[in-house]
């Protein structure tokens, strides 16, 4: 997981994008980071008495009454609808140009054509 994040952050270093040009992309990078954050907390953390519960050889009725709670539900409904705002934003790419990105984009007009910054491509 955190071996994706490093290459993700490498490639939008080196393309025309960049890591802090867009909005877009410091909104996806939080996006992901919180997500990332929240959800391993939750599997560590909350799942404990549900994994203890379920593992015992009889369960009661208040074992029941835990097993069946909709917490897990929602948990994974809010972590999808997380990621597919990610992938929206990826595949949308939304205007807006940080204060960073517009002094960059004018220095790169200031330069020749040669030596400007391209996207890499494969």
């Amino acid at each position: 997981m955190l071996g994706g994040r490093t290459v993700s952050g490498h490639d939008s270093v080196g393309t025309v994008w960049g890591l802090l040009r867009h909005y877009w992309v410091l909104f996806k990078i939080v996006l992901n980071v919180v997500a990332t954050v929240v959800l391993l907390l939750y599997t560590q953390l909350d799942l404990k008495p549900f994994v203890q519960t379920a593992s015992k050889p009889q369960w009661s009725h208040d074992d029941w009454a835990l097993l069946h709670t909709p917490t897990n539900i929602v948990h994974c409904g809010a972590a999808l609808i997380l990621l597919l705002a990610a992938t929206a934003l990826a595949v949308y790419k939304p205007s807006g140009i940080t204060p960073y990105g517009q002094r960059k984009r004018l220095a790169e007009r200031d330069l020749p054509v040669s030596q400007r910054r391209r996207s890499l491509t494969i």
